[in-house]
């Protein structure tokens, strides 16, 4: 999370920017820093996190 603004000007703005994390709790403090702080114009959050993404599309994903 804290290493964002430091590296956001190598982020393509031309392109959708998905923001995950393992809950998706902190992933809405750095959405919001990218659209509104840093005026990126296409971001989404992972809803639910990689803890979802196991649960509904790869149940091998090594995640507690």
């Amino acid at each position: 999370m804290g290493e964002v603004s430091a590296k956001a000007a190598e982020f393509p703005k031309d392109k959708e920017i998905i923001v995950i994390c393992r809950s998706g709790r902190r992933a809405v403090p750095v959405a919001d820093l990218l659209l509104n702080d840093l005026l990126f114009p296409n971001v989404t959050i992972l809803e639910g996190g990689l803890l979802a993404w196991k649960q509904e599309i790869d149940p091998s994903l090594d995640i507690e």
